[in-house]
């Protein structure tokens, strides 16, 4: 099964609008992922984190689905997530959103 990404947004910013300090932020992201040959899609959460932010609000913190980059870019963070997906390997589209938890988090894990 092949997989691709179908949309990109954040409820922050607008693309190609970018933060006040790119090098100096922590973006929600969420992204539509889904099966190549089918309509539709299911949503993908993650934080795109500079070490400007990490620095600036050293606090303790868990780092799932945090994607980090030295200054927010909106076709970096694509080409990142167009190579995670390429990587995934699975005959089912639940598998494959199983694989990509790994990395994001998805609307419905931990449904059952």
């Amino acid at each position: 099964m092949q997989i691709k990404l179908k949309g990109l947004f954040s409820i922050e910013l607008n693309e190609p609008e970018l933060p006040s300090d790119p090098t100096c932020c922590c973006v929600l992201m969420s992204a539509d992922i889904g099966p190549s040959d089918a309509a539709g899609a299911d949503q993908f959460n993650f934080y795109v984190v500079t070490p400007g932010f990490l620095a600036k609000y050293p606090e303790v913190r868990w780092g799932h689905a945090y994607l980090h980059m030295p200054e927010f870019d909106w076709s970096e963070t694509k080409r990142m997530l167009d190579r995670l997906i390429a990587g995934i390997r699975a005959d089912r589209w639940e598998d494959a959103a199983n694989q990509l938890c790994r990395f994001l988090q998805w609307e419905f894990d931990g449904y059952h």
